[in-house]
């Protein structure tokens, strides 16, 4: 099982543009990422504290159909789904385009239960010496309130000069365009329909912006 000190998650984290020791690993997909972090979270709280900052600042860059595609292609346990949940919900206080992750997160569990987390983090609640995030304890999660760490989240700027998907996103917005400008980067060669299963979107959309793209390259133009 992958842990809170996992060198690659971190690696990966330190890539998106939250603030590690750890060298970035190069172009880390944030969606991926931020899937990828669910499995730890519930035993780390100043990870999920670091996680609800960095998403809350960099709300606006994340792609939410992306997003919601891997929410339903991954096999994820409902305990990873709910603090998916929990850190949206935080997040969409600054950007209400994360509404629609929320949304979907509770159709999909109408009956929300409670969500185990490490001892340690619901003590406090637990103690009465502070009261329970209530972003979290809407999808059954119990930990303090969000500790601002935003020190630890690097600025976009500095992030998208070394991370492509950020990069691509502040140039085109959050957006199948920006995704695919990545893909096409750095996969090089590839099928239309590769593009379609790998990244969700449907066969209109790889075709159109895969030609758009490609006709951009033939001209010998770069695609920003």
């Amino acid at each position: 099982m992958t842990t809170a000190k996992s060198p690659s998650l971190l690696a990966d984290l330190r890539s998106i543009g939250i603030f590690f020791s750890e060298k970035p690993s190069r172009n880390a997909n944030p969606e991926e990422t931020l899937i990828a972090s669910l499995e730890v979270l519930a035993q780390d709280s100043k990870l999920i504290f670091l996680v609800a900052n960095w998403l809350s600042i960099y709300a606006e860059l994340i792609h939410t159909e992306r997003l919601l595609f891997l929410l339903k292609s991954r096999e994820l346990p409902q305990c990873s789904v709910m603090l998916l949940g929990g850190l949206c919900r935080h997040a969409s206080r600054d950007s209400k385009k994360l509404e629609l992750v929320c949304k979907t997160i509770k159709k999909r569990f109408r009956t929300i239960q409670k969500v185990p987390v490490a001892e340690y983090i619901e003590l406090p609640v637990k103690l009465g010496q502070c009261p329970a995030n209530p972003d979290f304890l809407e999808f059954g999660i119990t930990v303090p309130p969000i500790e601002q760490m935003r020190d630890k989240i690097l600025p976009i700027a500095l992030t998208a000069k070394r991370n492509l998907h950020i990069r691509m996103r502040v140039l085109f917005g959050a957006s199948w365009r920006a995704e695919i400008a990545a893909y096409f980067l750095l996969h090089g060669e590839f099928t239309y329909y590769r593009l379609r299963k790998d990244l969700g979107c449907t066969n209109e959309t790889a075709l159109r912006i895969g030609k758009q793209l490609r006709l951009i390259q033939a001209s010998g133009r770069p695609l920003w």
